[in-house]
């Protein structure tokens, strides 16, 4: 993610979400937080409502995230971390909804090595 702002004048943030020092639930929000990197090393928090959330994934309905993802030249990786994510949720919504309390922390740390494996590789692996 880029970050840009009037006040920074030509300075521009760069802000990986996968290098998040926490993440976590308050007051029915997502809440992210970690240290920018290098030129400013500032703290962040990202809070996500529901509505939030909701805007996001709509925003992948728009025809330019598809067009992104048919031109990039990391397609095939963009596509395998989509999947994953989707199958991920998807199971552990319904294993929530069942009634399990844990979350399969192995099997998240397996996909979480292989999309950046594949990120590393390239992403066309």
């Amino acid at each position: 993610m880029i970050l840009w702002s009037k006040g920074l004048g030509k300075l521009v943030l760069s802000m990986r979400l996968s290098e998040r020092s926490g993440m976590g639930v308050r007051d029915q929000q997502i809440v992210i937080d970690g240290t920018m990197g290098s030129p400013t090393f500032w703290d962040y928090a990202v809070n996500l409502a529901e509505n939030d959330v909701v805007d996001f994934i709509g925003l992948l309905n728009q025809p330019l995230p598809v067009r992104l993802l048919v031109t990039n030249p990391k397609r095939l990786s963009i596509l395998w971390a989509s999947l994953i994510g989707i199958g991920c949720f998807v199971r552990r919504t319904l294993f929530r909804f069942l009634g399990g309390r844990g979350v399969d922390s192995a099997a998240s740390l397996s996909v979480t090595v292989k999309a950046k494996k594949l990120e590393q590789e390239g992403g066309e692996g």
